[in-house]
């Protein structure tokens, strides 16, 4: 699932993965967790690390942690003020398309949906999970 909000500094609203702020003394895992219920409004049973980047280490010190969530279930919890967000259903299958139509823009969704599919692939696809 992913989600469209406006994003002041692009102008225009964007299609990207849930993603937030790890809180002091949060692990990568517990924030990703509490972003899926606060943006997307769903609690995941597993959560899988996908790996991690560097937003821009040429000026910044950010590095985003990249997680994959199953075994999904309706929980949301209040999103943060002024946060404006719409939940889309979108397939593994049509995440290359998306992107080379420009859909999706943002590096690090982008970074993290093309880890995440290998992952899924490769890994969790075929366990049934």
């Amino acid at each position: 699932m992913l989600i469209r909000q406006f994003r002041q500094a692009a102008g225009k609203v964007l299609l990207e993965a849930s993603a937030g702020t790890i809180e002091p003394g949060e692990a990568p895992e517990v924030t990703a967790l509490r972003e899926l219920r606060e943006e997307v409004g769903q609690r995941a049973g597993k959560i899988f690390f996908v790996g991690g980047s560097w937003v821009a280490p040429g000026y910044s010190t950010e590095y985003s942690y990249m997680f994959i969530a199953s075994e999904l279930e309706v929980a949301p919890l209040p999103s943060d003020d002024g946060e404006d967000i719409s939940v889309e259903e979108i397939e593994f299958d049509d995440l290359h398309r998306l992107i080379a139509e420009g859909e999706i823009e943002d590096q690090m969704s982008i970074a993290a949906l093309l880890s995440a599919q290998h992952v899924y692939t490769k890994h969790i696809k075929g366990l049934g999970k």
